[in-house]
């Protein structure tokens, strides 16, 4: 790194004469673009929206029937893992009478 104190050919005179040069000196505003034929309306938003829209909701209807497949099937898969642990539990504590003829 250069350090500016130790350059010599920098000078703090040269500095302060160029940050008042930079001070003094207006600033330009950005150039303004020329206006567009006709004016926008109401409808242009509408039909650039509706076209926007358009698209999202096709890839939304897709990924729409994959979450309810996915869904159901893990929904199936509980009511499945359910009854069978409700068997397993059921047999376990089932009570056995035995009837004997005398």
């Amino acid at each position: 790194m250069n350090d500016s104190a130790s350059d010599p050919s920098i000078t703090s005179d040269d500095l302060a004469a160029k940050m008042s040069e930079l001070q003094s000196e207006p600033t330009q505003a950005a150039p303004v673009s020329p206006p567009v034929e006709g004016s926008i309306t109401r409808n242009d938003f509408l039909n650039r929206f509706e076209e926007l829209k358009g698209g999202v909701d096709e890839r939304t209807g897709e990924a729409k029937n994959q979450v309810v497949q996915i869904g159901a099937a893990i929904g199936a898969l509980v009511v499945l893992i359910g009854f069978v642990l409700g068997m397993r539990r059921g047999k376990s504590k089932t009570t056995v009478v035995e009837i004997r003829r005398v």
